[in-house]
């Protein structure tokens, strides 16, 4: 567990006095969260059952607004953002047609690297980070609310103003929390992703390659020293009839010509560890107490394409953050806030990939009409309001 300073500590020491805000889960939406507080002078204890550095399902592209939103936060210039690769364009495939559509502007990041060091720069600010310690929701308490933590066989309960629920799809810390389950749609799919050495293999650097299919689609990008972050969407019957998703995702790719189109030849996808999460869209209720924010993915998520969850989590992280020192500053809660973020545009073009016919004719309309392509790529990244 990693307490400040990076000792190896017990939790026991979190218990005493009270937070100004507990903020569970440290992904860029939590991160971001604790960073704002904490620089503003706020005592903040960010937790993450995972211990760090960790892996997640991501396709490993920040969008230039993403980028942008982490320049908001005061974050400035992150180490693994300047060091991967610039993203230039997506070139999206389904069966044998081809569209590029530009993104100048974003980077390609190991997602490991980035929720690192996203909590590190919490941790500079003066928030209190312990990972490998699970969290759930205890009872209101008179001082605000109560979160309940567990490191290996130590349990304690600590006191905060403010909970900031930001630990992802699962959202384990409200499980006991009534009326907090998310309404998850019954067409979603689920996501799935890993790292793996790809030599020469794959798209380009500055490119992230979608491969669409009925049943779901495959994201390939180039990460720096010989890696590619492989990021999926899939349909969970479609797994379980092809035995695994490292198989669905090798059907996905030879469907869209990915292993038979040199240079991009794709990966040897034997022997990977695929990362899985739950379905993937989804949203939760607003807390009935403004002193229970919930933030990024645990408060709503809708399949991505090419970075915009990331974005997403760091603008809602930005919002609960403000919501939270509201609260803080006035003594009084001023309500749950939901983040601004449109996903008319990722379903829109969810259900468009789950048509063949609609696909192959928007991919085909993209390919002879360029600025269609930009257009696209202006909706989907713009659907986000710091």
């Amino acid at each position: 567990m990693n307490a400040q300073g990076g000792e190896r500590t017990g939790i026991a020491a979190l218990a005493r006095g009270v937070w100004d805000a507990v903020v569970v889960g440290a992904g860029p939406a939590g991160s971001t969260a604790a960073f704002v507080l904490a620089r503003r002078g706020r005592r903040v204890l960010l937790v993450d059952r995972a211990r760090f550095p960790r892996a997640k399902v991501c396709g490993g592209c920040l969008s230039a607004r993403g980028v942008a939103a982490l320049g908001a936060a005061g974050f400035g210039a992150l180490e693994c953002v300047k060091a991967g690769p610039r993203l230039l364009e997506a070139e999206i495939r389904f069966g044998d047609r081809r569209a590029r559509v530009p993104l100048p502007g974003g980077a390609v990041i190991d997602r490991a690297e980035l929720d690192a060091e996203l909590a590190e720069r919490a941790r500079g600010e003066g928030a209190v980070f312990v990972d490998g310690t699970h969290a759930a929701l205890g009872a209101v308490s008179p001082l605000g609310e109560s979160v309940e933590l567990s490191h290996l066989d130590e349990r304690v309960t600590v006191d905060a103003r403010v909970v900031i629920a930001a630990d992802g799809l699962g959202g384990s810390s409200l499980r006991l929390t009534p009326g907090m389950g998310p309404r998850v749609d019954p067409r979603s799919r689920m996501g799935v992703g890993a790292i793996v050495m790809s030599g020469s293999a794959g798209p380009g650097e500055g490119v992230v390659q979608l491969n669409a299919h009925e049943h779901g689609y495959v994201g390939l990008a180039r990460l720096s020293g010989g890696r590619m972050a492989i990021g999926a969407a899939l349909d969970p019957s479609a797994i379980r009839e092809c035995g695994g998703p490292g198989v669905l995702i090798g059907l996905i790719l030879e469907s869209c010509g990915a292993r038979h189109s040199p240079p991009h030849l794709t990966p040897d996808l034997s022997g990977v560890h695929w990362h899985g999460t739950p379905g993937l869209t989804r949203e939760r209720p607003l807390p009935g107490r403004g002193t229970l924010l919930i933030a990024g993915d645990a408060a709503a998520y809708v399949e991505p394409f090419t970075g915009e969850g990331m974005t997403w989590a760091i603008v809602d992280g930005m919002r609960q953050a403000e919501a939270a020192e509201r609260t803080l500053a006035t003594g009084s809660a001023v309500g749950a806030v939901r983040a601004r973020v449109s996903t008319h545009a990722c379903r829109a073009v969810a259900g468009i990939l789950r048509r063949p016919r609609a696909a192959r004719a928007a991919l085909g309309a993209i390919a002879a009409f360029p600025s269609l392509g930009r257009l696209l790529a202006r909706v989907m990244h713009g659907g986000v309001h710091a």
